[in-house]
Formats: structure tokens, C-alpha cells, sequence
């Protein structure tokens, strides 16, 4: 029979690794994962991405990225069934370590990591996503954390011991210099976007928008994003007369966003669901200013440093920022410059990629056996 030396050594080869994906990861974060993905192949990690069936996963490198896909139950959740096919194959593949993308990945994270006896880590990318841990299964070698906002809550909760949960920040590709107000005869482009489901934040902003319009300021305006308020947004645009001005744009993925944004020259943010603010992070990425309408999530937002705040009930103080940025571009220049700055630092995708690898290698173990006759 095998028993354990009670000997361990780190791995020595390629790590072999499986990023678990769920239904709602890819939407948040996939070009984070892109980048990540990509990183990996030169760490040297062999990658297999597990994700739900109906994700759109044609931004990943595959091959050499190996991909699995599960279907999931009417509760959006896969079968037992299926956790026991994904890991079938997962051992075929050699699988030595898993790490669960987001909050919503976890449970399945754990039940494969129970299925193959594989130690993970689990990324927090919400403040809300902490319920989701409980409990952590036994394998769980770190919970990584987006932010401290976010470590600090997976703390009150206590979730794990201080010394497991880890600040692990998203990198993401920025541009080289501002992007904002530099197109000579082209109206500046002012895009308030997110989730639509609170009314009175992005009614405040339709509000400013509408001063903007009265006070003859020829911009191009626009709300991005989909939720349950979207209805009464709209309706507001029209009472105000600015249908015809305002343009409504339905959430798109974030690789497509990510353009937008570098042909934008202001993002308006004026809400936070308490997940990370990606939308923010890419607008910062693409070199235009950001104005905020409250608390963030994110480390990156920081009031006249890396964003502009604003009061989100406040429509004149909104709009008294916006006129700002239009009648003084070069302000709204010298902050995006500045938010480009502090990514650089601290959302190098190289960095992402060379902490998570190390993490990787850290947290696997290979038990030397002897056989006992």
C-alpha cells in the first residue's frame, strides 16, 4: 500500500490548472481573464478554463488554453452529474490545482475540489460575494481578494484567517497617454454607465445631462447599460425632451466596451452594485476621466486622484463638474493621466499574472509516497 512520507515539495514542472468560471464571471471580468489566460501560457502554466456552456469564450487563447464546458439546471446550477464528468476529466488532464474566478464559481470550485482531492483558491470580486464561501471547503488554500474594501468585509465575516485571504488586484492593458478631448472638431462624447437598476442615481444624471443641453453645451450624450429602472430612465429622457439627444445603449460585452470607452472622453459612473467597478476600471484603462457618484468598491477610485466625486443626489453638482471638464479639458486630461498612473502601478497584468503563478506553485503540494510491503 502508498502512505505519505509526511514529506512535500512545490511543484517543480509546469503547474497544471484549472480556472473555474461561473455564469456571470465572464461578463464581469473576461478581459481580465484574457489577460490572465494569456500571461499564464508564458509562466509556465498548462491552463484548462471550466465554464458554463452558453459563456462565449472566443476572446481566450484555445488552443493552447484546453476549455471544458458544463451545462447547467433550471436553478442554475450544475447536476451532480455533471460535477462528476467535469471532474473525470480534469483527472485525465492532470489536473493538480483549481482557482475558482469569482464568488459564484465557488460552489463548484468545492465540490470538484472534493470529486479529485485538488486544493483551490476562490477570488472575491464583490462585497456580497462573501455569502458565497460559507462554508469554504476544506481543500481552500486562499481566498483572493479584488480590493481591501473587499478583504475587509471577507474579515468581519470571518470567512478564513486573516493570513489566507490576500489582496489580489485585476490587471488590465491601459493606453500610454490621456485619450480624452483630443480630437480637434469632434464633440466631446459623455457616457454615464452601469447597472440600470437603481432609478434615482442615473436620474440625476440625465438631469445634468439635460442642463448641459440648456446651457448649450453640444456634446455627445449617452447611457450605457440595461436593469430595472431602465424603463422609468427612458421615460424620464422623454418628459425632458432629449430623446432625440440622448442616446440608450444596451450592455455589451466588455471587450466591445472597451473601445467605446477609448473613443469617449468622460465616463459618469453613478452607481456601484457593490461588485468590483470594472466599467470604471476600463474607462480609467482607455484614458478618460471617471466621475463617481459615491462609495467604490474598487481601490482605483480615489477623489482627486484617479476620479472626480460627486454627490448622486445632486444634479447641480454633477453638472457644475461636467462644465468643469468641458470649459477646462486639460483638467479632465491631468486626471486621467494621473488614473493611468496608478494602474501602471498596481493593475500590471504582468504583475497579475507573475503573483497569481507564484501563488499557484505555492499552494501545490505533491506527496512523495513510499510503497509499504
Amino acid at each position: 500500500m502508498g502512505v505519505s512520507t509526511g514529506q512535500s515539495k512545490a511543484s517543480a514542472g509546469p503547474v497544471r490548472l484549472a480556472l473555474v468560471a461561473g455564469a456571470d464571471t465572464m461578463r464581469h471580468i473576461g478581459q481580465v481573464v484574457q489577460h490572465l489566460t494569456v500571461g499564464l501560457v508564458d509562466a509556465p502554466v498548462h491552463v484548462t478554463v471550466v465554464a458554463p456552456a452558453s459563456v462565449d469564450l472566443s476572446n481566450l487563447p484555445s488552443p493552447p488554453v484546453g476549455v471544458l464546458t458544463y451545462d447547467l439546471d433550471w436553478f442554475g446550477k450544475p447536476t451532480r452529474r455533471t460535477v462528476e464528468a467535469i471532474g473525470s476529466q480534469l483527472a485525465g488532464r492532470n489536473i493538480e490545482l483549481l482557482h475558482a474566478l469569482d464568488g459564484t464559481a465557488h460552489s463548484l470550485t468545492r465540490k470538484l475540489s472534493e470529486v479529485g482531492d485538488w486544493p483551490y483558491l476562490v477570488s472575491v470580486l464583490g462585497l456580497g460575494q462573501s455569502s458565497r464561501l460559507t462554508p469554504l471547503g476544506a481543500h481552500c488554500k486562499a481566498v483572493l481578494a479584488a480590493s481591501m474594501s473587499i478583504r475587509a468585509k471577507l474579515l468581519s465575516r470571518h470567512v478564513a484567517p486573516p493570513e489566507q485571504i490576500i489582496i489580489l488586484r485585476p490587471g488590465i492593458h491601459r493606453v500610454r497617454q490621456a485619450n480624452c478631448f483630443a480630437r480637434p472638431g469632434r464633440r466631446p462624447a459623455i457616457i454615464a454607465g452601469g447597472e440600470l437598476n437603481v432609478y434615482e442615481p442615473f436620474s440625476t444624471a440625465i438631469k445634468a445631462f439635460a442642463d448641459l443641453v440648456q446651457s448649450h453645451y453640444d456634446c455627445v450624450l449617452f447611457i450605457f447599460g440595461n436593469g430595472k429602472a431602465e424603463h422609468r430612465l427612458r421615460v424620464q429622457a422623454q418628459r425632458l425632451g432629449l430623446m432625440g439627444i440622448i442616446t440608450f445603449v444596451d450592455r455589451m460585452p466588455q471587450h466591445q466596451l472597451a473601445d467605446v470607452f477609448k473613443a469617449a472622453d468622460v465616463l459618469v459612473y453613478p452607481h456601484s452594485n457593490g461588485m468590483l467597478e470594472m466599467d470604471v476600471l476600463q474607462a480609467m484603462a482607455a484614458g478618460i476621466p471617471v466621475l463617481v457618484g459615491g462609495a467604490c468598491v474598487g481601490d482605483f477610485v480615489m477623489d482627486a486622484e484617479t476620479a472626480i466625486s460627486y454627490s448622486a443626489a445632486s444634479q447641480a453638482d454633477l453638472t457644475a463638474k461636467l462644465k468643469m471638464l468641458l470649459d477646462e479639458p486639460n483638467n479632465g486630461i491631468a486626471m486621467a493621466e494621473s488614473a493611468l498612473a496608478y494602474l501602471g502601478e498596481h493593475h500590471s497584468p504582468a504583475q497579475m499574472v507573475a503573483d497569481l503563478a507564484a501563488l499557484y506553485r505555492e499552494h501545490i503540494v505533491r506527496l512523495q509516497t513510499v510503497k509499504v510491503s
